[in-house]
């Protein structure tokens, strides 16, 4: 994607300053050098299902990620100030967008109370 020398292998580099290191972009889809952030981050939503309450966490997934090597982990919390989003989260279903991406939802019951952070870990393996 135009990214050369050193800047190939800096995962954690935000070259355009978008707030998505190289890491974030290439498994979401994407450029390193456009800031194309509000098009790609996760989106948000809630909804109700089977008598529940949910909170929706939409994200894009490479279909290649395990060939790649790619980790995709979604987590939750209820307090952002002393735990991590570690807490685990439902996998309601997957879409395909296109041929290299497929749209996924993770989402964590709200009824238990009004305050559920999400948030989307992508590692390498």
């Amino acid at each position: 994607q135009g990214l050369t020398g050193s800047l190939i292998w800096r995962h954690g580099d935000d070259p355009e300053f978008d707030g998505m290191d190289n890491l974030l972009e290439y498994a979401l889809g994407g450029n390193a050098l456009t800031n194309d952030a509000a098009l790609l981050l996760p989106i948000i939503g809630t909804s109700e299902a089977g008598g529940t309450n949910w909170l929706d966490y939409v994200y894009r997934r490479r279909l290649d990620r395990e060939i790649v090597g790619l980790v995709y982990a979604v987590g939750s919390t209820t307090n952002l100030v002393d735990e991590p989003a570690t807490n685990p989260t439902f996998e309601a279903g997957s879409v395909s967008i296109d041929s290299r991406f497929e749209s996924v939802t993770n989402r964590v019951s709200i009824d238990a109370g009004n305050e559920q952070f999400l948030q989307l870990r992508v590692t390498i393996e």
